[in-house]
């Protein structure tokens, strides 16, 4: 068996080398097919990336409740074209391509990573906002409601800079604002000396009729 090594050595060296001959071809053509997959791909980031700008989840047209769902459509988006892309990249490795970047696609990923923070600052604040709103009048407490609006506040101050001047913040921002704006309302209609009359009074203002016995009134109502 020591004394054969040498020749079956040579032998596997030969039929490795015969193979890779024969697979020169085969490699030329997979070179063109991959090299038109990354024409394709490419065009498809473009494609991506303008319909991003023009309608996406960060454009000053798209409502937030809208824009949120949009977010996440993009990110499965996203998800399936880095797939795409790390099949790409290694094919390009395997067949000795020049592999290029992709700015198209990673200029989206960033805005999205941006705008992820500032939704995921709406979703905290829309949570909240429901939470409180179905809470019945006489089980609400004020000073939960205060220091949930002043945490969210807070949080929107100690955003970075870069991300303060996105219009979707901008949007975010001024319904934390009217949210607060509107508690020292809410604070003057828990006050203990609001009477029947008060009430009544208030309906006749408003034109809106409501349970004045407070059993079934919500904050949302």
């Amino acid at each position: 068996a020591a004394l054969s090594i040498e020749s079956r050595w040579r032998k596997l060296y030969v039929d490795s080398r015969t193979r890779d001959l024969r697979l020169i071809d085969t490699k030329h053509k997979f070179r063109i097919i991959t090299s038109e997959q990354d024409v394709e791909f490419r065009t498809v980031l473009v494609n991506l990336r303008k319909e991003f700008l023009d309608a996406g989840p960060g454009v000053s047209t798209t409502d937030l409740d809208d824009g949120v769902e949009l977010l996440a459509e993009y990110k499965r988006k996203i998800a399936k074209l880095n797939k795409v892309k790390a099949e790409l990249v290694n094919a390009q490795n395997l067949f000795d391509l020049d592999v290029k970047p992709y700015p198209d696609l990673q200029e989206t990923i960033v805005d999205i990573e941006k705008l992820s923070k500032i939704y995921d600052l709406y979703s905290q604040f829309k949570d909240f906002q429901m939470n409180m709103s179905s809470m019945l009048w006489g089980d609400l407490d004020i000073t939960v409601l205060q220091k949930g609006a002043d945490d969210l506040e807070k949080t929107a101050k100690k955003f970075p800079k870069d991300l303060k001047e996105i219009y979707t913040f901008k949007m975010v921002e001024g319904r934390l604002a009217n949210f607060k704006e509107a508690l020292p309302l809410v604070v003057n209609l828990k006050n203990d000396a609001m009477k029947t009359r008060h009430w009544q009074k208030l309906m006749d203002v408003t034109g809106v009729a409501f349970d004045t016995t407070l059993k079934t009134l919500t904050l949302s109502n």
